[in-house]
């Protein structure tokens, strides 16, 4: 990859490559760099940003890859951005932008019963105990077995004032 960016320097799919391979070797300083530089020679790659959100979000630096996630539209290519985005925010525990790509995320997959616990657990952060049972029980709906959903469910339920809901999940258990 080197030896071919020698020749094709603006490459942004060789500098994305070189990004790449240095990160899988542990090099993640440099190996931004060199996503970063691919992702801002194009911008509308979708894919080299979520690698590049990844990226910082892996080297610790969460709430900047939380800002080159950016708020992404929702053409089925974001979807992978909107994920990266939801965990960047997760680790950078910033409930609101969590609660956010959740919403999203599950919204675009409402099946997933992980996207709903995961949105459940982000309005539980800002105490948004109704919102936060209602995507417990949306994810309990999907997946009943989960016993740490249902758990969760229970004391999203318990924090809203919902005392009987609450103790009704431990009869499902």
């Amino acid at each position: 990859a080197e030896r071919h960016l020698k020749t094709n320097p603006d490459s942004p799919q060789l500098q994305h490559l070189i990004g790449l391979i240095e990160c899988q070797e542990g090099r993640l300083e440099d190996g931004i760099a060199w996503l970063r530089r691919a992702s801002e020679a194009e911008p509308t790659n979708i894919g080299f940003r979520v690698i590049l959100v990844r990226a910082l979000a892996d080297a610790g630096r969460a709430d900047e890859a939380l800002t080159v996630a950016g708020a992404p539209g929702t053409s089925p290519p974001e979807h992978a951005l909107w994920f990266a985005r939801a965990e960047a925010a997760d680790a950078a525990r910033n409930a609101i932008a969590s609660a956010e790509a959740w919403r999203v995320i599950a919204n675009f997959s409402p099946r997933d019963w992980r996207a709903w616990a995961s949105q459940g657990n982000a309005l539980a952060a800002l105490e948004d105990w109704p919102a936060a049972a209602e995507a417990f029980r949306r994810a309990v709906e999907i997946n009943p077995a989960e016993l740490a959903i249902r758990l969760s469910l229970a004391e999203a339920l318990r924090r809203a004032g919902r005392n009987e809901e609450a103790l009704a999940q431990f009869d499902l258990l």
